[in-house]
């Protein structure tokens, strides 16, 4: 929505905090995929790559 407002006028200060969150956002998603991957139901941590 702020990429959106941003690019709708002429707020680049707007657009700029969007690609901000945006970035937030990716990092955020990527922490939650890793840990859904690396977490076992027990707890333990482990990593399947390959098998």
């Amino acid at each position: 929505m702020l990429l959106g407002i941003g690019n709708a006028g002429a707020h680049t200060s707007m657009a700029k905090a969007g690609g901000w969150v945006g970035l937030a956002t990716a990092a955020a998603a990527w922490y939650a995929s890793f840990a859904a991957v690396t977490t076992r139901p027990s707890g333990a941590a482990s990593c399947r790559c390959g098998r």
